[in-house]
C-alpha cells in the first residue's frame, strides 16, 4: 500500500507540477508578452542568467527533496491536507530547511523563472513566477503550515519562530491585517473569489468594448478608401444603400481622384446543412482586388490574394467557417445559389456576424437591379486635394451622400455606443459595486469580530491612523490576491471569446488591465470607509463593557 501511494503521489506530482503548471505559466506568460512585449536585449545574457537560474532551482529542488525522503522518511505530496503520498516522519530543519521553510517551493519557482528567460519570456519570469509565489505563500499558510503544526507541534512552532517561510526577516511576526483576514478562512476564500469575479466582471466587459469598437470599423480601416459615396441620407456602412453606376466614371474625372471603385456590401443568410448564420456580403472587383479581403488563412491551391477569386467561390470568416464545421472546397449557399468555399479571411469577424467575400459581377448578378447600381463607392484620392474639398465635389458632381473615411468610423462606432455602451457600462458599474461590497462586508465583519481587540489598541494609544492602516492593508491583501485571479481569468475569457464566439472580439491589453487595476485600487479605498466610520466611533470602554 506505502509502495501504491508513492508511486501514485509522484503521478500526481509530475502531472500537476511538471506538466499544467509549467503550462499554464507559459502559457500565460506568452500571452502577456504578445499585449505588453519587453525586449530581453542581450539575448544571450539572459539565456545566460535563466540557464543558472533553472540550474540553480532545480538543484535547490532535488536537494530538498532528497532530504525530505532520506531525513524526513516521507514525501511531500499533500494536498489542501488530503495526505496523497506517506508525509514525512520527521521535521527536517538541515541543509536548505535551516535557511527557510519550504525550499521545494522555492527551488521549483526559480525553476520556472529560469526557464522563462531562457525562453525570452519577460512576463513568464517576471510576471507569472512572483504571481505563483504569492498564490503559494497563501496555500501555505493556509494549508501546509497548519497540518505541519498538527503532527509536530511544539517542535514546529520553533522552528517556524527560527526560520522564515521564504525570505529573510522576522519569521515570527504575523501582521494584524492578515491575521484578521486568515481567521475565518473560508470567508477569506469567498471574499477573494468575489473580487476576482468583479475584476473579471470589469476587466471583461473593458476588454470587449476595445474589440467591438475596433471590430465595428475594421473594413473600412483596411480597405483604406479615403472617401465612401453612398445614397444620400445614409451615413453609415450597415444602412442600405443604392448608388447609379454611372456615378463611378463620374467621380474618377474629378481632379484629385486616384481611383474609384463601387463594390456590393448587402446582408444575407448563408446555410450549410440547414442551420442558418447571418453574414455581410461584399461584392467586389476581383481584377483589382480593390475592397476584397486584405488577410487569408487557409485557401485553395489557386488563391494567392483578393485576385484569385472567381466567379463561383466565395472567402468566409474563418470563425464562422469553424463555428459550421467548414473546410477548404465545402460548398454553402448565399442568396439562394451554391458557392465553393475558397478559401478563409482573418481578422473579418464583426458584430453580430461575419464577412463573406463574393466577385462582383456574382453579386450584381444575383440582386434584383445589381446591374445598374452599386451600394457604395469607394474613392481613394491622390493627396493634391483635402479630404472635405473632396467629399463637397463628389457631393457636387453626384448628388450622392459622401463621407471621409474618419468621418464614416465616428458614425460607426457611435452606432455601436447606441446598443452597446450601455449595456457594457452597466456592466462595469456592476463589477465594480460587486468588489467593493463584498471587500467592504469582510472588512466590517472583522472589526465587528476584533472589537475587543480594537478597543484594547484604542485604549493603549493607538491612533486613529494606525486602525486605518490595519484596515486599508487587509483591503489591499483581498484585491491584490483576487485581482491577481481575477485577470488571469480574464485573459482566459479574452481568449475563449476570440476563438470560439462569432460576432465578438475582445481586446485585452495594457489600457484594459491599467485600468481594471486602477478601478479595483478605488474598490479598496471605498470599502473601507464604513468600517473606518466604525473604528472612529468606537469607543474603549464600549468594546470593554461588551
Amino acid at each position: 500500500m506505502r509502495t501504491f501511494r508513492i508511486i501514485f503521489g509522484l503521478i500526481v506530482d509530475l502531472a500537476l507540477f511538471g506538466m499544467f503548471v509549467p503550462w499554464a505559466t507559459f502559457r500565460t506568460g506568452h500571452l502577456l508578452d504578445g499585449l505588453f512585449p519587453v525586449s530581453l536585449r542581450p539575448a544571450l545574457l539572459f539565456d545566460a542568467a535563466g540557464c543558472v537560474f533553472a540550474a540553480a532551482g532545480g538543484a535547490w529542488l532535488l536537494w530538498s527533496w532528497y532530504l525530505l525522503v532520506r531525513e524526513g522518511r516521507g514525501y511531500m505530496t499533500e494536498l489542501f491536507r488530503i495526505e496523497i503520498s506517506p508525509v514525512t516522519e520527521r521535521l527536517v530543519v538541515s541543509g536548505p530547511f535551516s535557511l527557510h521553510r519550504h525550499p521545494v517551493c522555492a527551488g521549483y519557482l526559480f525553476l520556472l523563472a529560469g526557464i522563462g528567460l531562457a525562453k525570452g519570456s519577460f512576463w513568464s519570469a517576471a510576471g507569472c513566477a512572483p504571481l505563483i509565489l504569492v498564490l503559494v505563500s497563501v496555500y501555505l499558510r493556509l494549508f501546509e503550515d497548519p497540518g505541519l503544526r498538527r503532527r509536530f507541534a511544539a517542535e514546529y512552532d520553533d522552528y517556524a519562530r527560527r526560520v522564515p517561510m521564504f525570505f529573510p526577516g522576522r519569521p515570527g511576526r504575523v501582521s494584524v491585517a492578515y491575521r484578521n483576514l486568515i481567521a475565518d478562512r473560508i470567508r477569506f476564500a469567498v471574499t477573494v473569489a468575489g473580487v476576482a469575479f468583479a475584476v473579471l466582471l470589469i476587466c471583461f466587459q473593458l476588454s470587449v468594448l476595445k474589440g467591438t469598437r475596433s471590430q465595428i470599423t475594421t473594413y473600412i480601416d483596411h480597405v483604406g478608401a479615403d472617401v465612401w459615396v453612398m445614397q444620400k441620407g445614409v451615413d453609415d456602412f450597415v444602412a442600405t444603400s443604392a448608388v447609379p453606376k454611372t456615378s463611378v466614371d463620374a467621380v474618377k474625372k474629378l481632379n484629385g481622384v486616384r481611383k474609384a471603385e463601387g463594390i456590393y456590401a448587402v446582408y444575407t443568410l448563408i446555410e450549410v446543412n440547414k442551420v442558418k448564420s447571418r453574414v455581410y456580403v461584399i461584392g467586389y472587383d476581383t481584377a483589382t482586388g480593390d475592397g476584397g479581403p486584405w488577410k487569408l488563412g487557409e485557401t485553395l491551391p489557386h488563391i494567392a490574394g483578393a485576385r484569385s477569386l472567381k466567379d463561383g467561390e466565395v472567402l468566409l470568416d474563418r470563425d464562422l467557417a469553424r463555428r459550421h464545421h467548414l473546410k477548404v472546397g465545402d460548398r454553402v449557399s448565399l442568396f439562394g445559389q451554391t458557392f465553393t468555399v475558397a478559401g478563409f479571411t482573418l481578422e473579418t469577424n464583426s458584430i453580430g456576424s461575419q464577412y463573406a467575400f463574393l466577385s462582383r459581377d456574382s453579386v450584381g448578378g444575383i440582386m434584383p437591379g445589381g446591374g445598374s447600381f452599386f451600394t457604395h463607392v469607394l474613392v481613394w484620392t491622390d493627396g493634391t486635394v483635402s479630404g472635405p474639398e473632396m467629399v463637397r465635389r463628389i457631393a457636387a458632381a453626384t448628388g450622392l451622400g459622401c463621407l471621409a473615411r474618419e468621418v464614416l468610423d465616428d458614425h460607426m462606432r457611435d452606432f455601436l455606443g447606441m446598443f452597446m455602451l450601455p449595456l457594457l457600462t452597466a456592466g462595469v458599474v456592476m463589477g465594480f459595486l460587486v468588489g467593493s461590497v463584498t471587500i467592504g462586508i469582510t472588512l466590517y465583519t472583522a472589526v465587528l469580530e476584533r472589537f475587543k481587540e480594537y478597543g484594547t489598541m484604542k485604549a493603549l494609544g493607538a491612533t486613529d491612523r494606525f486602525l486605518y492602516g490595519i484596515l486599508l492593508r487587509q483591503a489591499l491583501i483581498s484585491l491584490g490576491l483576487g485581482t491577481a485571479v481575477g485577470l488571469a481569468l480574464a485573459a482566459g475569457a479574452d481568449r475563449f471569446i476570440n476563438l470560439w464566439v462569432p460576432g465578438m472580439t475582445a481586446g485585452l491589453d495594457r489600457d484594459t488591465v491599467l485600468q481594471t487595476v486602477l478601478a479595483g485600487l478605488l474598490m479598496a479605498v471605498l470599502s473601507t470607509g464604513l468600517p473606518m466610520w466604525r473604528l472612529y466611533r468606537l469607543d474603549p470602554m464600549e468594546a470593554f463593557r461588551s
